[in-house]
């Protein structure tokens, strides 16, 4: 028994290395089994990446169906093949694989915004008002938080711009108060959809560099948007040339389809402030959402002098905050002909309670009242610009801004620089 047991001992003991040996060599295969998978499933993703980067959205969904088929607990793949889903306006397939994950995850703010975008996208306002509702319900209480403030912005944004496409925009203001501090452009846009009248008064002064005296010039004006139209009359009272007058101005923009509308203008005046006449219009088209396209005819009756008519062209590319615009005019009078050309650029800067606007532009332009030295409506010139628009309540807003401008007369060659600045007050209601 005793020999048994020495035995029995003896072979365990020579078996035992051969075990370990072969047990460290299922570790080590495995392990570079489960390597080489995870390089596979590594390079794969960067594949569907690239080809949704190309917007190749078939061909990234069919690799990323492969690596959810070997990996089905991988949420991170199967959220990211629901915003591929998205992309490709599957909006079925995105929003059950998002509930997919929201089911293992429901704590997920990036699965809960995927959706929003997907009900945004597809215009399902209804699942998109739940779903904000449901993820704002406790946001207002915890404003001071930043997750919860984020998390607020971020739902609000979708789901007014939902409300957007809808035109229900008293519905989209009441979204917007608790973060509107935050989503300031978008409040002035609902603002400006709900609020119908506007009243101001400008003065604006004129300083120059050479003798002539200073001008000042004050404004009053109405404003009205109806449906289809919006009306603006204006009375001006202008100092200038070492005398007073006033104009009378209306001006009305027709709306004639969601891609294009109308402005036209008319005046009159009672002095050489200002031209006695002055009628015509532009027709403005957009033909992408990114690019304005302008054509039309202004007539221009100088009291002293003759008649002009400029008819006018130009084009307009806004994309984010910036615009950038280059119009051409043929000038035509008895006295006074020709081309002019300018170029203008603008950028746009807000903020949670003032709306900026700074601009430059250069070339050629028409102008009838500039000087009575300068014997012609063309004049080449540089302008800078910047004005703002402060919010001091919801009706009322503080206008301002301040020019520089050097002007050249074509025809005798008069040069001169000025400084202008406004300041005004608006109510709208």
């Amino acid at each position: 028994m005793q020999l048994l047991v020495r035995f029995t001992h003896h072979i365990y003991m020579c078996a035992r290395p051969s075990v370990l040996a072969h047990l460290f060599l299922f570790i080590a295969l495995f392990s570079i089994c489960n390597s080489v998978y995870s390089q596979n499933t590594d390079g794969l993703f960067k594949q569907a990446q690239a080809m949704a980067a190309a917007s190749k959205y078939d061909s990234a969904i069919a690799i990323l169906n492969k690596i959810c088929a070997n990996e089905p607990k991988n949420m991170d793949i199967r959220l990211y093949r629901a915003r591929v889903y998205a992309w490709s306006k599957k909006f079925d397939a995105a929003e059950a694989d998002a509930r997919f994950v929201l089911d293992k995850q429901p704590n997920n703010r990036e699965v809960l915004a995927l959706m929003g975008d997907v009900y945004l996208w597809s215009q399902q306002w209804g699942n998109l008002e739940h779903l904000t509702q449901n993820a704002l319900k406790t946001t207002p209480k915890n404003a001071n938080q930043q997750e919860g403030l984020l998390d607020s912005i971020l739902f609000t944004k979708k789901y007014v711009h939902g409300l957007i496409e809808q035109t229900r925009y008293r519905d989209a203001e009441k979204a917007l108060l608790p973060v509107k501090d935050y989503l300031f452009s978008l409040w002035d846009f609902v603002q400006s959809k709900l609020i119908k009248r506007t009243i101001s008064l400008h003065e604006t002064y004129f300083n120059f560099n050479s003798e002539q005296k200073n001008w000042n010039v004050t404004h009053i004006e109405y404003a009205h948007r109806l449906k289809k139209v919006a009306l603006i009359g204006s009375l001006n009272n202008a100092n200038r040339f070492g005398k007073n007058g006033n104009q009378f101005m209306v001006q009305a923009y027709p709306k004639i389809s969601n891609r294009a509308y109308m402005w036209l203008l008319g005046a009159i005046a009672d002095s050489k402030t200002h031209p006695t006449r002055v009628y015509g219009g532009s027709f403005f088209l957009y033909p992408h959402r990114l690019i304005e396209v302008e054509a039309g005819i202004r007539f221009f009756k100088v009291k002293d002098l003759e008649s002009a008519t400029i008819l006018r062209g130009g084009i307009m590319y806004q994309k984010n905050k910036n615009r950038m615009g280059y119009n051409i005019a043929q000038v035509r009078g008895v006295s006074v002909s020709g081309f002019t050309h300018s170029f203008l650029f603008q950028r746009y800067f807000d903020t949670h309670d003032s709306y900026w606007r700074a601009s430059i532009g250069t070339g050629s332009n028409a102008n009838a009242a500039l000087s009575p030295q300068f014997d012609s409506f063309i004049i080449n010139s540089f302008t800078t610009n910047i004005s703002s628009n402060f919010y001091l309540h919801r009706n009322w807003r503080l206008l301002g801004g301040i020019s520089w401008e050097k002007n050249k007369s074509q025809n005798s060659g008069l040069s001169q620089s000025r400084w202008i600045f406004d300041l005004g007050l608006a109510y709208k209601f």
